[in-house]
C-alpha cells in the first residue's frame, strides 16, 4: 500500500506517518517522525494536491512501537477504504537507503511483485521482486507448482532486534492467509519427493505458522502471526527459501541462520560483501536449497 502519509500540525509543522494496522473503528496504528510532535487529542491535517484536506486526531500511544493510534474518516475502517485513501493521499514507503530519483511511478511498479493482489502490506515482500512474468512463466513450463498464499507485511519484518537475549524474543505481529487448497495440496506435497521452497522469509513465516503442534497436522489460517523462527527452529512445511540479503540485527537474519547455522551465514554475507552484492530491497538474492538446510546434514 500507498502506506507512508505526510501530514501538517496546526502550526504547519510537517510529520510522516506510516499505516501499520487497523486497531479498532476506524482508529489506525501509525509509526510517526518525529513521533514526540503528536500528542494524544492533537489535531493534524493530511493534505494533497489531487483532494481536499481531511482531518485526522492523535488518539493514543502504543507502547510496543511507539507509533501513534490517529483516528481516520469515519469510513475508514477496513483495508481497501483505506487504500482507497492511501492511494489519494499516500506514497510507496521506500526504505530510507533508496534514493528517490526516478520517477514516483517507476517505484509504485517496481516495488510490487508481478502477483501483488490483495492490499494490506506495509512493505515490499521483496524476495518476489526477482520474479518477472517470464521467469514466473519458465518455472511453471518446468512443472514447477506455484501455490498463492496472502501475506501482510507489517512492523515486525523491518523492526531491528534491540535485545541480546533471544530466548524470549516477541515480533510484532503480521496478517496472513493461506486457504484449504493450498494447505491440502502442502500436505500432497509432502507424501512426494517434492520439495517447498518459500518465496521471501514472511512466505516462511506463514507457511511455517499452517503447522499444528496440537494436532501434528498442517491447518489452513487467515490471522494475524507471530511466530519466531531462531536457531534450533525444526522446519514443518518450508524445504528451501529465495530471499534478499537483509539488515544487520533483523528478525530475518535470525530466520535464516535457523536455516544454514551461524557460521555459514556469517561466511555467506562475508563473500557478498566481499563480491560487492547488492543488498536490501532492489538487492541481489540467495537461493537456499533443500540441501544447505541443517537437519539435512
Amino acid at each position: 500500500m500507498k502506506a507512508r502519509l505526510k501530514v501538517e500540525l496546526e502550526n504547519r509543522t510537517l510529520v510522516e506517518l506510516l499505516v501499520l494496522e487497523r486497531s479498532h473503528e476506524c482508529v489506525w496504528l501509525c509509526l510517526a517522525k518525529p513521533a514526540k510532535k503528536l500528542k494524544i487529542n492533537r489535531k493534524i491535517i493530511l493534505k494533497s494536491p489531487s483532494a481536499q484536506d481531511i482531518n485526522l486526531m492523535v488518539d493514543g500511544v502504543d507502547k510496543e512501537t511507539g507509533g501513534r493510534f490517529i483516528k481516520f474518516p469515519e469510513n475508514i475502517t477496513d483495508l481497501n477504504s483505506m487504500n482507497d485513501l492511501l492511494d489519494k493521499y499516500g506514497e510507496i514507503p521506500l526504505p530510507p537507503y533508496i534514493k528517490n530519483s526516478e520517477e514516483k511511478s517507476f517505484h509504485e511498479n517496481s516495488y510490487q511483485t508481478e502477483y501483488a493482489t490483495n492490499p494490506g502490506a506495509v512493505a515490499a515482500p521483496t524476495a518476489g521482486l526477482h520474479l518477472s512474468k517470464s521467469l514466473i512463466s519458465n518455472l511453471k513450463i518446468k512443472g514447477v507448482i506455484i501455490l498463492p498464499i496472502t501475506l501482510h507485511v507489517g512492523y515486525g519484518t523491518f523492526k531491528p532486534i534491540d535485545q541480546e537475549d533471544l530466548s524470549n524474543l516477541k515480533l510484532h505481529k503480521e496478517w496472513v492467509s493461506v486457504n484449504k487448497e493450498v494447505v491440502e495440496k502442502i500436505k500432497k506435497i509432502k507424501q512426494t519427493d517434492r520439495r517447498i521452497i518459500a518465496i521471501g522469509t514472511t512466505s516462511v513465516r506463514a507457511l511455517e505458522s499452517c503447522y499444528s503442534h496440537e494436532i501434528n497436522d498442517f491447518i489452513p489460517i487467515s490471522k494475524y502471526v507471530d511466530l519466531v523462527i531462531k536457531p534450533g527452529y525444526k522446519f514443518k512445511v518450508v524445504d528451501g527459501l529465495l530471499t534478499n540479503f537483509h539488515l544487520p540485527k533483523s528478525s530475518l537474519l535470525l530466520l535464516v541462520s535457523a536455516m544454514i547455522g551461524r557460521e555459514r551465514l556469517l561466511d555467506l554475507y562475508k563473500k557478498a560483501i566481499r563480491e560487492k552484492f547488492r543488498f536490501f530491497s532492489y538487492g541481489d538474492a540467495m537461493y537456499i536449497s533443500p540441501d544447505s538446510l541443517l537437519e539435512k546434514k
